[in-house]
Protein backbone atom coordinates (compact mmCIF):
# COMPACT_ATOMS: atom_id res chain seq x y z
CA UNK A 1 0.00 0.00 0.00
CA UNK A 2 1.61 3.24 -1.14
CA UNK A 3 1.54 6.77 0.18
CA UNK A 4 -2.05 8.01 0.49
CA UNK A 5 -1.59 11.39 -1.19
CA UNK A 6 0.51 9.96 -4.01
CA UNK A 7 -2.03 7.21 -4.62
CA UNK A 8 -4.91 9.70 -4.60
CA UNK A 9 -3.11 11.76 -7.20
CA UNK A 10 -2.46 8.69 -9.36
CA UNK A 11 -6.06 7.53 -8.97
CA UNK A 12 -7.41 10.63 -10.71
CA UNK A 13 -6.28 9.43 -14.14
CA UNK A 14 -6.26 5.69 -13.38
CA UNK A 15 -9.79 4.53 -12.51
CA UNK A 16 -8.85 0.85 -12.53
CA UNK A 17 -6.09 1.50 -10.00
CA UNK A 18 -8.46 3.72 -7.99
CA UNK A 19 -11.16 1.02 -7.84
CA UNK A 20 -8.76 -1.62 -6.54
CA UNK A 21 -6.64 0.60 -4.29
CA UNK A 22 -9.41 2.67 -2.69
CA UNK A 23 -12.67 0.75 -3.19
CA UNK A 24 -11.30 -2.78 -2.85
CA UNK A 25 -12.76 -3.81 -6.22
CA UNK A 26 -10.94 -5.48 -9.09
CA UNK A 27 -12.76 -4.65 -12.34
CA UNK A 28 -13.18 -7.17 -15.14
CA UNK A 29 -11.72 -6.44 -18.62
CA UNK A 30 -15.00 -5.05 -20.02
CA UNK A 31 -15.45 -2.76 -17.05
CA UNK A 32 -11.85 -1.62 -17.29
CA UNK A 33 -12.12 -0.61 -20.94
CA UNK A 34 -15.13 1.61 -20.37
CA UNK A 35 -13.82 3.10 -17.11
CA UNK A 36 -10.55 4.12 -18.75
CA UNK A 37 -12.38 5.80 -21.61
CA UNK A 38 -14.57 7.77 -19.18
CA UNK A 39 -11.56 9.51 -17.62
CA UNK A 40 -9.73 10.35 -20.85
CA UNK A 41 -9.33 14.12 -21.01
CA UNK A 42 -9.16 16.66 -23.82
CA UNK A 43 -6.34 18.99 -24.78
CA UNK A 44 -6.74 21.23 -21.71
CA UNK A 45 -6.17 18.25 -19.44
CA UNK A 46 -9.45 18.38 -17.53
CA UNK A 47 -12.40 18.49 -19.97
CA UNK A 48 -13.63 15.02 -21.06
CA UNK A 49 -12.42 13.58 -24.33
CA UNK A 50 -15.75 11.76 -24.73
CA UNK A 51 -18.79 13.84 -23.83
CA UNK A 52 -21.10 10.88 -24.41
CA UNK A 53 -20.54 7.14 -24.07
CA UNK A 54 -22.94 4.31 -24.87
CA UNK A 55 -22.43 0.83 -23.42
CA UNK A 56 -24.31 -2.19 -24.72
CA UNK A 57 -23.86 -4.94 -22.15
CA UNK A 58 -24.83 -8.54 -21.71
CA UNK A 59 -26.82 -9.68 -18.68
CA UNK A 60 -24.69 -9.96 -15.53
CA UNK A 61 -21.73 -8.40 -17.33
CA UNK A 62 -21.08 -6.17 -14.32
CA UNK A 63 -22.46 -2.98 -15.84
CA UNK A 64 -24.15 -1.74 -12.64
CA UNK A 65 -20.98 -2.16 -10.59
CA UNK A 66 -18.94 -0.52 -13.36
CA UNK A 67 -21.39 2.37 -13.42
CA UNK A 68 -21.16 2.79 -9.64
CA UNK A 69 -17.36 2.89 -9.82
CA UNK A 70 -17.33 5.34 -12.74
CA UNK A 71 -19.80 7.66 -11.00
CA UNK A 72 -17.96 7.46 -7.65
CA UNK A 73 -14.63 8.22 -9.31
CA UNK A 74 -16.03 11.13 -11.34
CA UNK A 75 -17.76 12.77 -8.36
CA UNK A 76 -14.89 12.20 -5.92
CA UNK A 77 -12.43 13.93 -8.27
CA UNK A 78 -15.07 16.32 -9.69
CA UNK A 79 -13.97 15.41 -13.20
CA UNK A 80 -14.76 18.11 -15.73
CA UNK A 81 -13.89 20.93 -13.34
CA UNK A 82 -10.42 22.41 -13.58
CA UNK A 83 -8.39 20.79 -10.79
CA UNK A 84 -6.54 23.00 -8.27
CA UNK A 85 -3.00 24.07 -8.98
CA UNK A 86 -0.61 22.11 -6.72
CA UNK A 87 0.58 24.24 -3.84
CA UNK A 88 -1.94 27.03 -4.50
CA UNK A 89 -4.15 27.28 -1.41
CA UNK A 90 -6.49 29.85 -2.90
CA UNK A 91 -7.05 27.70 -6.00
CA UNK A 92 -7.64 24.64 -3.80
CA UNK A 93 -10.38 26.55 -1.98
CA UNK A 94 -11.88 27.50 -5.35
CA UNK A 95 -12.03 23.82 -6.32
CA UNK A 96 -13.51 22.77 -2.98
CA UNK A 97 -16.32 25.33 -3.30
CA UNK A 98 -17.21 24.46 -6.88
CA UNK A 99 -20.61 22.66 -6.91
CA UNK A 100 -20.72 19.21 -8.50
CA UNK A 101 -24.09 17.51 -9.04
CA UNK A 102 -24.27 14.11 -10.73
CA UNK A 103 -27.64 12.68 -11.75
CA UNK A 104 -28.06 8.94 -12.16
CA UNK A 105 -31.39 8.06 -13.76
CA UNK A 106 -33.32 4.95 -14.71
CA UNK A 107 -36.53 4.03 -16.50
CA UNK A 108 -38.09 3.56 -13.05
CA UNK A 109 -37.03 4.81 -9.63
CA UNK A 110 -36.25 1.28 -8.53
CA UNK A 111 -33.91 0.86 -11.51
CA UNK A 112 -32.07 4.07 -10.71
CA UNK A 113 -31.63 2.97 -7.11
CA UNK A 114 -29.69 -0.17 -8.10
CA UNK A 115 -26.55 1.95 -8.39
CA UNK A 116 -27.28 3.55 -5.01
CA UNK A 117 -27.38 0.04 -3.54
CA UNK A 118 -23.98 -0.71 -5.09
CA UNK A 119 -22.50 2.51 -3.71
CA UNK A 120 -23.89 1.97 -0.24
CA UNK A 121 -22.46 -1.56 -0.06
CA UNK A 122 -19.08 -0.37 -1.36
CA UNK A 123 -18.99 2.39 1.25
CA UNK A 124 -19.81 -0.07 4.04
CA UNK A 125 -17.24 -2.55 2.74
CA UNK A 126 -19.80 -5.32 2.29
CA UNK A 127 -20.00 -5.53 -1.50
CA UNK A 128 -19.44 -9.10 -2.82
CA UNK A 129 -16.88 -7.78 -5.34
CA UNK A 130 -14.71 -6.52 -2.46
CA UNK A 131 -14.29 -10.10 -1.25
CA UNK A 132 -13.69 -8.97 2.31
CA UNK A 133 -11.18 -6.25 1.37
CA UNK A 134 -13.62 -3.44 2.33
CA UNK A 135 -13.02 0.09 0.99
CA UNK A 136 -9.57 1.37 2.03
CA UNK A 137 -10.58 4.94 1.11
CA UNK A 138 -12.99 5.11 4.04
CA UNK A 139 -10.65 3.28 6.39
CA UNK A 140 -7.82 5.73 5.69
CA UNK A 141 -9.83 8.95 5.32
CA UNK A 142 -12.76 8.31 7.62
CA UNK A 143 -16.43 9.10 7.03
CA UNK A 144 -16.08 11.29 3.95
CA UNK A 145 -19.47 10.38 2.45
CA UNK A 146 -23.01 9.90 3.75
CA UNK A 147 -25.96 8.17 2.14
CA UNK A 148 -28.56 8.05 4.91
CA UNK A 149 -30.25 11.37 4.08
CA UNK A 150 -32.72 12.01 1.27
CA UNK A 151 -32.74 14.99 -1.03
CA UNK A 152 -35.84 17.10 -0.30
CA UNK A 153 -36.79 14.29 2.03
CA UNK A 154 -37.83 12.16 -0.94
CA UNK A 155 -34.97 11.05 -3.22
CA UNK A 156 -31.98 8.88 -2.35
CA UNK A 157 -28.82 10.95 -2.12
CA UNK A 158 -25.11 10.20 -1.88
CA UNK A 159 -23.02 13.12 -0.58
CA UNK A 160 -19.29 13.64 -0.19
CA UNK A 161 -18.00 15.73 2.69
CA UNK A 162 -17.10 19.33 1.80
CA UNK A 163 -13.54 18.61 2.92
CA UNK A 164 -13.12 16.39 -0.19
CA UNK A 165 -15.10 18.55 -2.61
CA UNK A 166 -18.69 18.04 -1.52
CA UNK A 167 -19.94 16.38 -4.71
CA UNK A 168 -23.42 14.84 -4.75
CA UNK A 169 -25.11 11.98 -6.58
CA UNK A 170 -28.86 12.15 -7.18
CA UNK A 171 -31.06 9.22 -8.21
CA UNK A 172 -34.07 9.99 -10.42
CA UNK A 173 -36.34 8.52 -13.10
CA UNK A 174 -37.24 9.34 -16.71
CA UNK A 175 -40.95 8.82 -16.11
CA UNK A 176 -43.19 11.42 -17.79
CA UNK A 177 -40.46 11.88 -20.41
CA UNK A 178 -38.01 13.13 -17.74
CA UNK A 179 -39.79 16.47 -17.42
CA UNK A 180 -38.87 16.64 -13.72
CA UNK A 181 -35.22 16.99 -14.75
CA UNK A 182 -35.75 20.13 -16.82
CA UNK A 183 -34.02 23.30 -15.65
CA UNK A 184 -31.22 21.54 -13.74
CA UNK A 185 -27.49 21.98 -14.31
CA UNK A 186 -25.79 18.60 -14.26
CA UNK A 187 -22.05 17.97 -14.07
CA UNK A 188 -22.56 14.36 -15.05
CA UNK A 189 -25.41 12.09 -16.08
CA UNK A 190 -25.73 8.31 -16.22
CA UNK A 191 -28.75 6.47 -17.60
CA UNK A 192 -29.30 2.82 -16.63
CA UNK A 193 -31.26 0.41 -18.89
CA UNK A 194 -31.79 3.16 -21.45
CA UNK A 195 -32.64 0.64 -24.20
CA UNK A 196 -36.00 -0.05 -22.56
CA UNK A 197 -37.18 3.57 -22.63
CA UNK A 198 -39.71 4.10 -25.42
CA UNK A 199 -38.91 7.84 -25.50
CA UNK A 200 -35.12 7.50 -25.42
CA UNK A 201 -34.18 9.82 -28.31
CA UNK A 202 -36.66 12.48 -27.26
CA UNK A 203 -35.36 12.41 -23.67
CA UNK A 204 -31.76 12.50 -24.90
CA UNK A 205 -32.23 15.43 -27.30
CA UNK A 206 -34.76 17.55 -25.43
CA UNK A 207 -33.77 16.96 -21.80
CA UNK A 208 -30.50 15.20 -20.95
CA UNK A 209 -28.19 16.60 -23.61
CA UNK A 210 -29.06 20.17 -22.68
CA UNK A 211 -28.60 19.69 -18.95
CA UNK A 212 -24.82 19.89 -19.38
CA UNK A 213 -24.65 23.02 -21.53
CA UNK A 214 -23.17 25.09 -18.71
CA UNK A 215 -20.97 22.32 -17.30
CA UNK A 216 -19.59 20.39 -20.27
CA UNK A 217 -20.29 17.25 -18.26
CA UNK A 218 -20.39 13.67 -19.47
CA UNK A 219 -23.45 11.59 -20.29
CA UNK A 220 -23.17 7.81 -19.98
CA UNK A 221 -25.80 5.44 -21.37
CA UNK A 222 -25.61 1.84 -20.14
CA UNK A 223 -28.04 -0.94 -20.96
CA UNK A 224 -28.63 -4.49 -22.02
CA UNK A 225 -30.16 -4.26 -25.52
CA UNK A 226 -33.70 -5.44 -26.12
CA UNK A 227 -35.28 -7.03 -29.16
CA UNK A 228 -37.57 -4.87 -31.26
CA UNK A 229 -36.73 -1.39 -29.88
CA UNK A 230 -34.25 0.33 -32.20
CA UNK A 231 -33.51 3.71 -30.54
CA UNK A 232 -30.67 2.40 -28.40
CA UNK A 233 -29.09 0.66 -31.39
CA UNK A 234 -29.25 3.95 -33.31
CA UNK A 235 -27.71 5.80 -30.37
CA UNK A 236 -24.94 3.20 -30.03
CA UNK A 237 -24.19 3.54 -33.74
CA UNK A 238 -23.47 7.27 -33.28
CA UNK A 239 -20.43 6.28 -31.22
CA UNK A 240 -19.55 3.06 -33.04
CA UNK A 241 -15.72 3.05 -33.39
CA UNK A 242 -16.20 1.60 -36.90
CA UNK A 243 -18.53 4.44 -37.93
CA UNK A 244 -16.55 6.68 -40.34
CA UNK A 245 -18.68 9.72 -39.44
CA UNK A 246 -18.59 9.18 -35.67
CA UNK A 247 -18.28 12.34 -33.61
CA UNK A 248 -14.84 12.41 -31.95
CA UNK A 249 -16.48 13.16 -28.58
CA UNK A 250 -18.92 10.23 -28.79
CA UNK A 251 -17.80 6.65 -28.08
CA UNK A 252 -19.63 3.32 -27.80
CA UNK A 253 -18.61 0.07 -26.14
CA UNK A 254 -19.75 -3.52 -25.74
CA UNK A 255 -19.46 -5.31 -22.42
CA UNK A 256 -19.82 -9.07 -22.70
CA UNK A 257 -21.01 -11.32 -19.89
CA UNK A 258 -18.07 -13.55 -20.72
CA UNK A 259 -15.70 -10.89 -19.35
CA UNK A 260 -17.29 -11.28 -15.92
CA UNK A 261 -16.42 -14.96 -15.60
CA UNK A 262 -13.99 -15.27 -12.72
CA UNK A 263 -15.18 -11.98 -11.26
CA UNK A 264 -18.92 -11.93 -10.60
CA UNK A 265 -19.69 -15.26 -12.30
CA UNK A 266 -18.34 -18.79 -12.27
CA UNK A 267 -17.62 -20.70 -15.45
CA UNK A 268 -19.81 -23.58 -14.27
CA UNK A 269 -22.88 -21.39 -13.70
CA UNK A 270 -22.34 -19.55 -16.96
CA UNK A 271 -22.15 -22.77 -19.00
CA UNK A 272 -25.22 -24.22 -17.28
CA UNK A 273 -27.37 -21.17 -17.98
CA UNK A 274 -26.19 -20.75 -21.57
CA UNK A 275 -27.25 -24.32 -22.35
CA UNK A 276 -30.84 -23.30 -21.53
CA UNK A 277 -30.76 -19.98 -23.41
CA UNK A 278 -32.47 -19.65 -26.80
CA UNK A 279 -29.49 -19.55 -29.23
CA UNK A 280 -30.61 -16.55 -31.26
CA UNK A 281 -30.73 -14.41 -28.07
CA UNK A 282 -27.16 -15.19 -26.98
CA UNK A 283 -25.53 -12.42 -29.07
CA UNK A 284 -27.90 -9.90 -27.48
CA UNK A 285 -28.24 -11.10 -23.89
CA UNK A 286 -24.64 -12.26 -23.43
CA UNK A 287 -22.45 -10.28 -25.82
CA UNK A 288 -24.38 -7.01 -26.06
CA UNK A 289 -25.12 -7.13 -29.80
CA UNK A 290 -28.30 -5.70 -31.26
CA UNK A 291 -30.65 -8.14 -32.94
CA UNK A 292 -33.83 -7.52 -34.91
CA UNK A 293 -37.19 -8.88 -33.87
CA UNK A 294 -37.67 -12.10 -35.83
CA UNK A 295 -41.20 -11.07 -36.78
CA UNK A 296 -40.14 -7.63 -38.08
CA UNK A 297 -41.46 -6.98 -41.60
CA UNK A 298 -38.14 -5.54 -42.81
CA UNK A 299 -35.58 -7.68 -41.03
CA UNK A 300 -32.00 -6.35 -41.08
CA UNK A 301 -30.64 -9.48 -42.80
CA UNK A 302 -33.24 -9.19 -45.56
CA UNK A 303 -32.41 -5.54 -46.12
CA UNK A 304 -28.68 -6.23 -46.35
CA UNK A 305 -29.28 -8.82 -49.09
CA UNK A 306 -30.80 -6.27 -51.48
CA UNK A 307 -27.63 -4.15 -51.57
CA UNK A 308 -24.56 -4.82 -53.69
CA UNK A 309 -21.28 -2.95 -53.25
CA UNK A 310 -20.33 -3.86 -56.84
CA UNK A 311 -22.99 -1.60 -58.37
CA UNK A 312 -22.48 2.03 -59.32
CA UNK A 313 -24.03 4.63 -57.04
CA UNK A 314 -26.24 5.89 -59.88
CA UNK A 315 -27.08 4.73 -63.42
CA UNK A 316 -28.12 6.96 -66.29
CA UNK A 317 -31.50 6.22 -67.91
CA UNK A 318 -31.46 3.77 -70.81
CA UNK A 319 -33.81 4.20 -73.72
CA UNK A 320 -36.80 1.83 -73.78
CA UNK A 321 -36.10 0.62 -70.24
CA UNK A 322 -38.93 0.61 -67.75
CA UNK A 323 -38.60 2.42 -64.42
CA UNK A 324 -40.69 2.83 -61.30
CA UNK A 325 -40.21 5.40 -58.59
CA UNK A 326 -41.03 4.95 -54.90
CA UNK A 327 -41.04 7.56 -52.18
CA UNK A 328 -40.98 7.63 -48.38
CA UNK A 329 -42.11 11.18 -47.50
CA UNK A 330 -41.31 10.77 -43.78
CA UNK A 331 -43.64 13.57 -42.78
CA UNK A 332 -42.80 13.45 -39.05
CA UNK A 333 -39.02 13.50 -38.64
CA UNK A 334 -36.98 10.92 -40.60
CA UNK A 335 -35.20 11.71 -43.85
CA UNK A 336 -37.26 11.84 -47.05
CA UNK A 337 -36.20 9.26 -49.64
CA UNK A 338 -36.99 8.53 -53.26
CA UNK A 339 -35.70 5.47 -55.11
CA UNK A 340 -35.92 4.64 -58.82
CA UNK A 341 -35.95 0.98 -59.89
CA UNK A 342 -35.24 -0.49 -63.31
CA UNK A 343 -37.74 -3.33 -63.72
CA UNK A 344 -37.26 -4.02 -67.42
CA UNK A 345 -36.14 -7.53 -66.49
CA UNK A 346 -38.73 -8.65 -63.95
CA UNK A 347 -36.33 -11.31 -62.65
CA UNK A 348 -33.56 -8.78 -62.04
CA UNK A 349 -35.04 -5.57 -60.65
CA UNK A 350 -32.30 -3.09 -59.79
CA UNK A 351 -32.12 0.27 -58.06
CA UNK A 352 -30.60 2.92 -60.33
CA UNK A 353 -30.93 6.09 -58.30
CA UNK A 354 -31.69 7.12 -54.71
CA UNK A 355 -32.16 10.65 -53.46
CA UNK A 356 -32.42 11.85 -49.87
CA UNK A 357 -33.40 15.06 -48.14
CA UNK A 358 -32.95 15.56 -44.41
CA UNK A 359 -35.33 17.40 -42.12
CA UNK A 360 -39.00 18.16 -42.42
CA UNK A 361 -39.99 18.74 -46.08
CA UNK A 362 -42.70 20.92 -47.58
CA UNK A 363 -45.09 19.53 -50.13
CA UNK A 364 -43.44 21.63 -52.84
CA UNK A 365 -39.99 20.18 -52.04
CA UNK A 366 -41.40 16.66 -52.08
CA UNK A 367 -43.09 17.17 -55.47
CA UNK A 368 -39.94 18.70 -56.96
CA UNK A 369 -37.81 15.78 -55.80
CA UNK A 370 -40.20 13.28 -57.39
CA UNK A 371 -40.55 15.37 -60.54
CA UNK A 372 -36.78 15.50 -61.03
CA UNK A 373 -36.51 11.71 -61.03
CA UNK A 374 -39.63 11.39 -63.17
CA UNK A 375 -38.25 13.71 -65.88
CA UNK A 376 -34.80 12.10 -65.78
CA UNK A 377 -36.06 8.55 -66.21
CA UNK A 378 -39.13 9.23 -68.36
CA UNK A 379 -38.23 7.38 -71.56
CA UNK A 380 -41.76 6.58 -72.58
CA UNK A 381 -42.07 3.49 -70.40
CA UNK A 382 -41.72 4.94 -66.91
CA UNK A 383 -44.43 4.12 -64.40
CA UNK A 384 -45.78 7.22 -62.57
CA UNK A 385 -44.51 7.72 -59.01
CA UNK A 386 -46.17 5.59 -56.33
Amino acid sequence: MGNLLEDLQAGRTQPVFFAERFLGIKLNPGQEEWARACVERGENGWSPRYLTTVVSAGNRAGKTLAMACVIFHSVFYKLGIKPPTPGDTEDAIRWLKEPYEWFHIGIQQETAELVFRELSMITQGIHPAQKGRKAPLFIEMGKIAIFDKKHRGEYLWYQFNKAVGGGSIHFRTTQDKAKALLGKDMHGISFDEAAFDQNLMLIYQEVLNLRRLSTGGQLHFVSTPTEGINDYADLWELGNPANPVRDDQFMSFRMSTRSNIGYGLTQENFDSIIRQQVPYLVPQNIDGYFIEAREAYFHAESIEKVFSLDLEGEEQPIKDHQYVQGCDPAVASDATWSVVLDFTDKRNIRAVRATKRSGRQTLINLVNMLRENHLLYNQGHIVPPL
